[in-house]
């Protein structure tokens, strides 16, 4: 359920958190000690948002106590100029008609009559000059409309009807900033003519700027505003210590059940104080942030964002929303990350994206602009960088992932879209995979549903953050699973340099948890993953990279520590020769989707006898001719400079093929075959066979 914090104003003084009671207390004591009969009329001004209502709702509390009569009048539901006045003497009416008097209801029932009646003799029609009364009305005028009954006589009728209350009525008008111009000069013409009734108070509110502004006439604004308020007040500034302490008491009820590791007191303080504070002049601006806070963060979810960004990031969208807009649109310059070497461009490239993020920052109001920029850069450090002429590298992407950061490429959609779009992976959906990792068969069913949605690189790559959270056990699931489920995924490169595609993901991703197994636990570790799994191409291509590691680090060609040591590894690689051969026997290694790729593991860690005898049976029948050929399909791809198109072509390279075969022999069986029988499958692997590389690229 969606528990939206309230605009409305307070009504009781244990709501007062701006500490005006006090003031309010006093007003309301003024009022009562007032003993003549004579009405007047007391101006409550503040700015818009500034909290006028819930002063005014303070003074009336105090009021009630003294038996006041309260009436309270809408000054903008009225349809016409006439209705005001007629919605007036109604309001009149039913707070008399409440009072506690016994004679009240006849004394409403007079009123009612008598504003009937006057509305009715006076063709009422109210204007900058209005008509009330049988009179013409302009400030400090009274022209006669009728001489039925003079103005004197109807006004005491009034007013002795008033006086027999023995209550001091008070009036409140509100909401007078809502009103256009007409309306508004309506409403202080109103109060000074009913303000000479008997026992009557009018309280209006109003931003005396704006007032001043619709109410000139032949003079200032402040000369005509003096003329109808007896009394002002004018509401005092909030302490900014008092609404930074609703702020914090709001956002708490929202962050509360956020993960605590996602929290940083650093990052909120620089946040905080580098000008997110100056956005909440107002209690107002206070309900209607956290009420959007509460609303959004529904849609999108806790488990998906960081709360210091998302609460930096709804800043921006509620007060400058164009801001938030423009960041949406121009994700590169504000996540890109610098890469292992910087090009000749880069000056350039980094000219032109802090020259983007000052375009956003430019739909600001001038008053905001250097507190977005601020709050920009707390929110992304490469933006940050782009002003210090810091730089950060593609090495920091993974950190800022892992911590659900706005400025993480992966995570940055999220910010923006408050929902899933098929590029990004919901936390959520993460967090209930890695709850299924104590069950081998649930965590691979899950990652079956991922796939299915098109998915699993998606998944492969932010289990890389999450590998830390899991113990050995859960880890060697984990990696059993992944390694078991993609065996028989076919994923296609989607680009020259793809480094994405499922396979080189489920060896990073093992790489990554081998690491972070003690030293001591690796070679056990592995060994009893490779003896569980049922997949052979995924683990045997995992201890390559590991035996290449080895090897490089033997030739003293890098000096990166290995997880492994070479008796380690070498014991390893004869486990693998028999998972290769046991694969061979069952019949599957050949219909394997890296059947080429594990006959020359074969060959080079055990024997190329053995290979070859192996092949020499398969080649026996055309069935598995058929399938040889197609296990050493391969698809290259280019691309021109001016087209972004990628072209795919494929390949059956001869050279490859035979270092495990006789390729005159696999000719001559080859054009022994009817190929008018071959279905198009097969027909297209022989065509593959016989076309020469080169042609297949000038094909394209």
């Amino acid at each position: 359920m969606i528990i939206m914090i309230s605009d409305n104003p307070i009504l009781t003084k244990e709501k007062d958190l701006l500490h005006r009671y006090p003031l309010a207390k006093r007003i309301a004591a003024m009022i009562n000690r007032f003993k003549e009969t004579e009405s007047y009329v007391i101006g409550i001004e503040g700015e818009w948002g500034s909290g006028k209502t819930s002063f005014i709702n303070l003074i009336l509390e105090e009021l009630r106590t003294s038996d006041a009569l309260i009436v309270k009048f809408n000054p903008w539901n009225f349809l016409d100029q006439n209705e005001l006045i007629k919605d007036f003497f109604n309001s009149f009416i039913e707070s008399i008609k409440q009072s506690s008097a016994r004679q009240s209801e006849d004394k409403a029932k007079k009123i009612k009559e008598y504003s009937s009646k006057l509305l009715k003799r006076s063709e009422l029609k109210i204007a900058p000059e209005f008509s009330i009364f049988g009179f013409r009305f302009k400030l400090g005028e009274f022209r006669k409309l009728s001489v039925e009954e003079p103005l004197e006589k109807q006004k005491e009728t009034i007013n002795r009807l008033l006086r027999g209350l023995g209550k001091r009525i008070v009036v409140v008008i509100d909401d007078i900033d809502r009103l256009d111009e007409e309306e508004t000069k309506l409403i202080f013409k109103l109060a000074k003519i009913t303000g000479n009734f008997s026992n009557t108070t009018f309280i209006l509110a109003y931003d005396r700027s704006r007032v001043c502004k619709r109410i000139s006439e032949q003079g200032t604004g402040e000369e005509y505003l003096k003329k109808i308020v007896q009394v002002s007040f004018t509401l005092p500034k909030p302490d900014p210590q008092d609404l930074y302490k609703i702020l914090f008491n709001d956002i708490d009820t929202v962050i509360k059940d956020f993960d605590e590791k996602y929290w940083d007191d650093v990052r909120w303080g620089n946040l905080f104080q580098c000008g997110f504070n100056k956005l909440f002049p107002t209690i107002r601006d206070i309900k209607r942030y956290v009420s959007s806070l509460r609303l959004d963060l529904e849609i999108i979810g806790r488990e998906e964002v960081n709360p210091i960004d998302f609460l930096g990031t709804e800043a921006i969208r509620v007060f400058v929303p164009e801001v938030y807009l423009a960041i949406a649109d121009e994700k590169r310059a504000f996540t890109t990350t610098n890469g292992l070497f910087y090009g000749f461009n880069d000056t350039k490239d980094r000219e032109t994206r802090k020259a983007v993020c000052e375009e956003a920052i430019k739909r600001s109001p001038d008053n905001l602009k250097d507190v977005v920029r601020e709050i920009i850069k707390q929110l992304f450090p490469q933006v940050k960088g782009l002003y210090s002429n810091t730089h950060y590298g593609n090495d920091w992407q993974q950190g800022w992932r892992q911590q659900l950061r706005i400025c993480s490429d992966d995570m940055f959609d999220k910010y923006f879209s408050l929902s899933f779009p098929s590029t990004t992976l919901s936390e959520k959906s993460l967090n209930d995979l890695l709850s299924t990792v104590n069950d081998v068969h649930s965590f691979t069913e899950n990652l079956k549903k991922f796939q299915e949605e098109n998915k699993l690189r998606l998944v492969l790559d932010r289990l890389l953050d999450k590998i830390d959270g899991l113990n050995d056990e859960q880890k060697e699931n984990m990696l059993l699973s992944v390694f078991d489920f993609v065996e028989d995924v076919k994923d296609r490169k989607q680009g020259i340099i793809d480094l994405q595609d499922i396979d080189t993901l489920t060896i990073r991703l093992g790489y990554q948890t081998l690491k972070r197994i003690s030293v001591e636990k690796r070679f056990n570790f592995l060994l009893k993953i490779l003896e569980s799994t049922k997949s052979v191409f995924s683990p045997i291509h995992f201890v390559s990279i590991l035996d290449k590691e080895v090897d490089k680090h033997e030739k003293k060609e890098s000096q990166e520590e290995c997880l492994l040591t070479r008796e380690e590894i070498d014991n390893i690689k004869n486990r693998c020769v028999e998972k290769i051969k046991n694969a061979a026997k069952r019949s599957t290694l050949v219909k394997n989707k890296g059947f080429a790729y594990l006959l020359y593991r074969w060959k080079e860690w055990e024997s190329e006898a053995d290979v070859k005898k192996y092949i020499s049976e398969i080649l026996k029948t055309d069935d598995g001719l058929f399938d040889f050929l197609n296990g050493f399909v391969s698809e290259s791809m280019s691309q021109s400079l001016d087209d972004l198109v990628v072209k795919r072509t494929k390949r059956i390279d001869k050279k490859a093929i035979e270092i495990f075969t006789d390729i005159g022999r696999l000719d001559k069986q080859i054009e022994s075959l009817n190929e008018s029988n071959l279905d198009a499958d097969k027909a297209e692997l022989i065509k593959l066979y016989k076309k020469p590389i080169k042609d297949r690229f000038e094909e394209d």
